[in-house]
């Protein structure tokens, strides 16, 4: 659930990663000792609330690459258990 381009290689001094993706890049990370939490990633997203993000921001993609996300996202299994993410 990437949207947007910036993002971080590694994470601050005293932060714990929680997650991590492809590349062993560092997703989701808390800073020790503190409430303060980090990701890079929307775990509150389901399929149809992508979907609808897609459809939005679609008209930005120009030919064969909005086809294949468009079809990758409808085949695409839904996922709830990532809004656990957030309680956890």
């Amino acid at each position: 659930q990437f949207g947007h381009h910036d993002h971080l290689t590694r994470v601050p001094t005293g932060a714990v990663v929680l997650a991590r993706g492809n590349g062993d890049a560092p997703q989701a990370y808390r800073l020790e000792g503190t409430n303060f939490w980090g990701a890079q990633f929307h775990p509150e997203l389901l399929k149809q609330t992508t979907i609808e993000r897609w459809e939005a921001y679609r008209p930005l993609y120009e030919g064969d690459s909005g086809d294949e996300i468009d079809r990758r996202l409808r085949q695409a299994p839904d996922t709830p258990e990532v809004q656990r993410v957030l309680r956890r």
